[in-house]
């Protein structure tokens, strides 16, 4: 369970914070405010599981930018929960 970007970068492949990546599900809940900030631009990978979104997502300065990219699991978004932008959905 991740609930802000500071846990998030425990994941950072080979020291790169802006490339994280987990093996497994990834569940992003118990947010502060509900609401998890994203800043920067990153990449989160997630091999052989889940990713999982129970908090809405906000984008903290107009030059940040996250891809999301899940190979071998799904995405499941809770109800109710709302993300910035664009978000693509294909099956690696």
């Amino acid at each position: 369970m991740i609930k802000n970007i500071a846990e998030l970068e425990s994941l950072a492949l080979n020291g790169n914070k802006n490339v994280l990546a987990i093996k497994g599900n990834l569940t992003i809940e118990n947010c502060e405010n509900n609401l998890f900030k994203m800043s920067g631009v990153r990449t989160v990978l997630v091999e052989g599981g889940n990713l999982i979104l129970k908090c809405n997502t906000q984008y903290t300065d107009e030059n940040a930018s996250w891809a999301w990219i899940v190979k071998g699991g799904n995405i499941q978004i809770y109800g109710g929960t709302t993300i910035p932008g664009e978000f693509g959905v294909t099956n690696l």
